[in-house]
């Protein structure tokens, strides 16, 4: 018994041919395009970057990124705050020690 092919291997071909050309990026409400670095057509290599993805979401409080920015901000802030109030405190102390010396 002989099976013969469901498909004509011209059409196996191309439709694989095909397969290996496309990329389809779906979409997630979540998330879009950022940035594109190819053009349609280009040649692409292993670990290429394509797309920059921009992930920001809103919360309740508004942008994600834009509450984590804030916070990083007041922290950094913060910080600085006490690094100053530190140097004052071993300034005035420094003071003190010559004062006593004296």
């Amino acid at each position: 018994m002989t099976t013969t092919p469901l498909f004509r291997q011209e059409a196996l071909d191309a439709q694989q041919a095909q397969y290996l050309r496309s990329v389809r990026i779906g979409r997630n409400p979540g998330f879009a395009v950022a940035e594109r670095r190819i053009g349609e057509g280009d040649a692409v290599q292993a670990d290429q970057v394509l797309f920059v993805i921009a992930t920001d979401r809103n919360g309740i409080e508004g942008p994600t990124a834009a509450l984590v920015a804030a916070s990083l901000a007041r922290r950094c802030g913060t910080i600085k705050a006490e690094r100053a109030l530190r140097e004052t405190k071993s300034r005035r102390a420094s003071v003190r020690r010559r004062q006593s010396r004296a």
